[in-house]
């Protein structure tokens, strides 16, 4: 018998079939072969897309109209965890991580779109030495995490429409989607260890207060295209948009493309971001707090509002935690790692895989809770 997950036929053009018997056909070995891993993928995929399509209208814990647009909801939240534990279960085994290693040592190429609407800083032509300095600015502020970051490639593409209409939403049938979807198809470089930066104006879209968003890792593996980051232009380091004018809204936004959310995620409640060391607080901060802030006093710890995840000014802003890095360290690896030797993207004498035990009997766990959460329609 098979259980049919239906999927937004404007996203996908069809029906993903998910047979539950399929999983029972694993063979427990720590080395499973790449037809039995990627059977599971497979299902796992297929849940996870649906998951997520089917809650893509939950609200999140934050305001409306936040100044990042990455704000997914608890349900997306645990359907990307789902998705996340699922993929690094399936993968082949070796000995080692490569984010237990002192050498971690990771050169993502850069790809900046510049949209404009005109040939004036005002009108998003921002001039090299903005974007030099952005990545500049990153390197510095990832230099504790193994992540350095490389400009391969620039370009000022003018087009109005995507200049003033770009932004944030799931509606398939908003022209902020239309025109983001247009743009991405059009300009985006590399695979899934490119970072690909979009600079636009959000002049005219539903957001005013929009500075970026970003994708998620897991949201390569059903839509590559969609992948990579869009910032305001004007938030670029002597950018005119105070006090977001110091480059941070890129590393924060990168923080997302490498799998981190926001520190206040789900609020007071739940399990938050899902770093450890991250204190959780109600929401972003405003500001830089000359006091630190305790907003969810039953929590140890204060708001953290240096870290690059928080909504605090871009001054504010000079860290991530040890638990944030290894979670983007793990994502990577899950996610865009392979993508990376190919492109001959990570340092090191030859190209080694860095990859987990297949554990059926979690590998099982998971596919039956998500099985009961689907049909039960209480995930």
């Amino acid at each position: 018998m098979e259980a049919v997950i239906p999927i937004n036929h404007d996203k996908t053009q069809g029906l993903h079939k998910f047979e539950p018997g399929a999983l029972a056909r694993l063979s427990c070995s720590d080395r499973p072969t790449g037809k039995q891993a990627s059977m599971f993928m497979s299902l796992i995929a297929t849940l996870a897309v649906g998951f997520v399509l089917a809650f893509a209208q939950v609200n999140s814990t934050e305001d409306q109209f936040p100044r990042c647009g990455s704000t997914p909801s608890e349900a997306e939240v645990r359907v990307a965890e789902l998705s996340f534990l699922a993929k690094v279960n399936a993968s082949m085994a070796t000995q080692t991580t490569l984010n237990a290693m002192d050498d971690f040592n990771v050169v993502i190429p850069v790809h900046w779109h510049a949209i404009t609407s005109g040939k004036s800083i005002r009108a998003g032509y921002i001039p090299m030495s903005q974007i030099t300095e952005s990545i500049k600015v990153l390197n510095k502020d990832f230099s504790s995490t193994g992540f350095s970051f490389k400009l391969e490639s620039s370009e000022y593409i003018p087009n109005e429409i995507w200049y003033d209409r770009v932004g944030l939403t799931k509606d398939p049938r908003s022209p902020e989607y239309v025109y983001q979807v247009e743009m991405k198809q059009a300009l985006r470089l590399g695979g899934a260890s490119a970072l690909n930066v979009y600079s636009t104006g959000f002049t005219n879209t539903t957001n005013r207060r929009l500075l970026g968003f970003a994708t998620f890792p897991s949201e390569y593996d059903y839509n590559p295209v969609d992948d990579g980051v869009v910032i305001r232009c004007s938030t670029v380091p002597g950018g005119m948009f105070y006090p977001f004018n110091q480059g941070k809204t890129l590393t924060h936004e990168v923080g997302h493309w490498l799998g981190l959310y926001h520190t206040f995620q789900g609020g007071c409640r739940g399990k938050g971001d899902l770093v450890s060391d991250t204190p959780a607080h109600a929401n972003g901060t405003n500001g830089c707090p000359n006091i630190l802030p305790d907003t969810c006093p039953d929590h140890p710890g204060y708001d953290p509002i240096h870290n690059f995840m928080d909504y605090s000014d871009d001054a504010c802003l000079n860290e991530f935690t040890p638990g944030q890095i290894r979670r983007m360290r793990d994502q990577f690896m899950t996610y865009r790692l392979e993508d990376a030797w190919a492109a001959s993207s990570l340092k090191g004498s030859s190209p080694r895989r860095y990859q987990f035990p297949l554990d059926c009997t979690k590998a099982r766990a998971l596919m039956a809770t998500a099985a009961l959460l689907y049909l039960s329609g209480s995930l």
